[in-house]
């Protein structure tokens, strides 16, 4: 054989097979995370021109679930007109369009199953073409558990990340000079991605707290711009918080957000005699662990960081009362 043409083929048969490999990756369109949005086509290079030959055709497109004639369940994916607005019937529809949009849902995922894409393209003269795509939805779930800086508005990566107390006030008791430590608030950014807006989700935590007399409150809400929080309503069932499926939902990230706040309120809730002041002259580290996280559906995940630890430094021991001559 001559030997230009040995290389040729070796050359081909090398760029063909990386093309394989390339396509073969977790979460692209045949093999979709929940919450994800995929494009599917034929006869076009890219997606968003059909080819000069084919323009003139029609084009049905379906899909099934487990073979290539069962319908799939009605919440499994959804599928989409191709500028990706109008919904369409998932089990079988008849557009003009090259193109389509498939929406895939985490129950697509928890199903285990591989599901077919099918699309028959018909001519001018009547005659038609059949093609099938196998695609079978992976569990992409996963939990992005961080200590949260309210003051910089981000992720720190610091652990532990040390605070100050807040500032003390005093207040007038019936004549008796009482102090409002106020309260310690430390926020946890919780992140779970990969799911889509009508799943809920779930973890366990756990509250280590070694040195605050009191009891910690934890609560689940959001932070705005400006690190205004509001409380969620959620509230945990023993050592497990659940989620309500889309809680501050981003469509785009395929994610959704939230914030675990812990209080510490060194007058115990007494803001009328003042009966309970905890100065906090020692260090305080408050540690939150997190498990079993899953999604509604049953899929699972590990978090990024099992657990992260904030600590309220200890306040200046000043002498008290007030020195005087």
């Amino acid at each position: 054989m001559n030997q230009k043409l040995s290389i040729l083929m070796v050359l081909v048969a090398f760029l063909f097979s990386g093309n394989v490999f390339a396509q073969a990756k977790l979460g692209d369109a045949a093999q979709p995370y929940a919450g994800s949005t995929h494009s599917y086509w034929v006869n076009s290079s890219t997606g968003s021109a059909q080819d000069d030959a084919h323009k003139t055709n029609k084009y049905q497109w379906k899909v099934t679930e487990g073979d290539l004639a069962s319908s799939p369940g009605t919440s499994d994916l959804v599928l989409l007109n191709s500028d990706g607005t109008a919904s369409i019937d998932q089990s079988l529809f008849v557009q003009d369009a090259f193109t389509v949009k498939i929406k895939w849902n985490s129950k697509a995922v928890a199903s285990g199953k591989t599901y077919y894409l099918h699309v028959i393209e018909q001519n001018s003269d009547g005659c038609t073409n059949y093609k099938v795509l196998p695609i079978t939805p992976v569990n992409g779930l996963a939990l992005n558990f961080d200590n949260y800086d309210v003051t910089a508005k981000g992720v720190t990566p610091s652990n532990p990340f040390a605070t100050c107390a807040p500032d003390v006030i005093p207040v007038l008791v019936a004549g008796v000079v009482k102090y409002n430590y106020q309260t310690s608030y430390l926020y946890y950014k919780i992140v779970m991605s990969h799911i889509d807006n009508a799943t809920s989700w779930s973890f366990d935590y756990t509250l280590a707290n070694t040195k605050f007399p009191y009891v910690p409150q934890v609560a689940i809400g959001t932070l705005d711009a400006s690190g205004a929080w509001t409380d969620g309503g959620i509230t945990p069932s023993g050592s497990t918080i659940t989620i309500p499926a889309g809680t501050n939902y981003d469509a785009t990230a395929a994610a959704s957000t939230i914030y675990l706040r812990v209080a510490l309120d060194n007058n115990n809730g007494d803001r009328t005699n003042y009966a309970s002041m905890y100065e906090g002259l020692d260090l305080q580290p408050i540690a939150i662990g997190l498990s079993n996280v899953k999604d509604g559906t049953g899929l699972t995940t590990t978090p990024n960081n099992s657990s992260r630890e904030q600590d309220v430094k200890a306040r200046p021991a000043t002498s008290s009362p007030i020195s005087h001559d």
